[in-house]
């Protein structure tokens, strides 16, 4: 008893090349699909400003950054909130002085862990709450 007869099973192989054929040109014959993409590029980050003076309790300076890509997010701090804030979203932040000295307001990209800085100096002039002036009667 034959399971199949000759002319089936010569149909049958004679397309098998073409089978084959059309399943590694199709990427399922585990062959090489072509070049591989790169990777993506890291994240950058860079600020508008390196350096910020604020005058004055409460004087503000704006800073944006510039980031690759544009739609990475963007996470602002202050490395020292008793001398000056930093409030933000996105790529644009206000710095806020809040007394007189020194920090740093850091700008981090929330994909990888590029960051960028910017050094704030924060100066307060003394107030005058009173003045006397001598002689308290004028003379001529």
């Amino acid at each position: 008893m034959r399971l199949f007869a000759p002319s089936i099973l010569r149909s049958v192989l004679g397309c098998l090349p073409a089978v084959v054929l059309m399943a590694s040109a199709c990427g399922g014959g585990g062959g090489d699909g072509g070049p591989t993409p790169p990777p993506p590029a890291a994240p950058t980050i860079t600020l508008s400003a390196s350096t910020i003076d604020l005058n004055g309790l409460t004087a503000t300076a704006p800073l944006s950054a510039s980031v690759t890509p544009p739609s990475a997010a963007v996470a602002w701090r202050s490395e020292n909130a008793a001398t000056a804030t930093v409030s933000g979203s996105g790529a644009a932040a206000t710095v806020t002085a809040v007394a007189a000295g020194t920090t740093t307001v850091v700008a981090a990209v929330t994909l990888g862990s590029q960051t960028a800085e910017a050094r704030v100096t924060v100066r307060v002039l003394p107030v005058v709450r009173s003045l006397a002036v001598s002689p308290a009667a004028p003379q001529i």
